[in-house]
């Protein structure tokens, strides 16, 4: 049963994680919501997008440790803004490896309201190099 996983490149369309309930940690180091090379038959439409977001965010339901990253937050902002329903997450940790940017505030704020066990949150800039001084823990 896999109960921790590391993606240090994931494309949205190709994140199945419905045969993995046991998952309790995941780390997104990059997200993307579609292929790299530019071919418009590859790119979800709208309602596809909406579809995928819905579909991870329920697979996401059972983890208790999630780290992220900025354009992740920003799909989250996306999905927000175009309605894709958010479901109650048992996020226990929660690691924003991010510069807050205003893009990503809505799907921060979305994380955080459907978080109700949250008791930690971890905030890393990752354009900082001093590892020392790139963390803040925030005990809730």
């Amino acid at each position: 049963m896999l109960e921790s996983l590391t993606l240090q490149s994931c494309i949205l369309s190709c994140l199945d994680l419905s045969e993995s309930p046991g998952l309790r940690r995941l780390d997104l180091e990059f997200f993307n919501s579609s292929p790299r090379k530019y071919d418009p038959s590859k790119y979800p439409s709208k309602d596809d997008y909406q579809v995928m977001m819905q579909t991870m965010l329920e697979n996401l339901q059972n983890v208790e440790k999630l780290t992220v990253v900025l354009n992740f937050l920003q799909m989250l902002s996306v999905a927000e803004f175009h309605g894709v329903p958010f479901p109650t997450l048992k996020v226990k940790t929660l690691t924003l490896k991010t510069t807050i940017l205003q893009s990503a505030v809505p799907g921060i704020a979305k994380l955080l309201q459907n978080s109700p066990e949250l008791t930690n949150i971890i905030l890393g800039n990752p354009l900082k190099r001093n590892k020392k001084n790139n963390i803040v823990v925030i005990l809730i």
